[in-house]
């Protein structure tokens, strides 16, 4: 080998990582897209009440809908109740490994709590304050007095949402996936179905043509396949799996 051909040799090896990375960027096909927080893995089905998070404003071991044994539901996300709407928890106060706050109406409404009573978030086997009951799982309790806690909410599923009918939307539940929450447009290089949830067998709700273009503020993975998400117009999570 003479001296050039080993020079040029040499260039050829520096420059090769430089173009697998540039063909690798070349082939992915999401545009325009820009982070707007850190990604997360959380299996919301079986995380455990976090008082302390709680305390601190975090409600994201609350996620999901909460149903007491009179049907009546309570329903969180990561940033607190969603569901009464007319409600608000405030004054949120950590003491004996539970959460004690305040439930009261954000505007005077029927369906709101007018005068503010307690709510209390007990992880699974700590004691309530009155009657020192120990539930077998997480459980939360309104209650004016100490009767509430004969009457505990359960979680029942992460459906941050209800159906028309008034039943908790479980087509969000899903366990073990991973959550980026970028913002971006993806355009499909082939025909994709539109899921009501991050699984190839849940029910099809559309189907968008070669083409077309999706806006999405999610990135799910769920068993190494990764779901474009965003919010449908009717406010309704939903799902189109990236295909290579």
């Amino acid at each position: 080998m003479n001296k050039r051909t080993g020079l040029a040799l040499g260039a050829i090896g520096l420059a090769l990582p430089w173009l697998l990375m540039m063909i690798s960027l070349s082939q992915n096909p999401i545009k325009k897209t820009t982070r707007t927080s850190s990604s997360s893995s959380v299996d919301l089905k079986h995380l455990k009440m976090d008082v302390s998070a709680i305390a601190n404003g975090d409600f994201t071991s609350l996620t999901g809908t909460w149903q007491n044994s009179a049907g009546l539901t309570l329903i969180f996300d990561k940033s607190g109740l969603i569901s009464p709407s007319a409600n608000k928890v405030t004054a949120i106060r950590y003491r004996d490994g539970f959460a004690r706050a305040i439930l009261t109406n954000k505007k005077e409404s029927s369906d709101a709590y007018r005068d503010g009573v307690g709510i209390w978030f007990y992880p699974q086997g700590i004691a309530t304050r009155v009657n020192g009951y120990k539930q077998d799982k997480d459980s939360i309790v309104i209650s004016s007095s100490g009767n509430g806690e004969d009457n505990p909410y359960f979680k029942v599923s992460i459906a941050t949402r209800l159906t028309d009918s008034g039943e908790a939307d479980t087509s969000s539940d899903y366990t073990n996936a991973n959550i980026d929450e970028v913002a971006g447009t993806y355009t499909l290089t082939k025909a994709a179905d539109v899921k009501a949830s991050p699984d190839s067998s849940a029910k099809t709700v559309a189907t968008y043509a070669t083409g077309q273009s999706i806006n999405y503020d999610q990135l799910v993975t769920v068993d190494k396949q990764q779901w474009l998400s965003y919010l449908s117009s009717s406010g309704e999570r939903r799902y189109v799996l990236m295909k290579k």
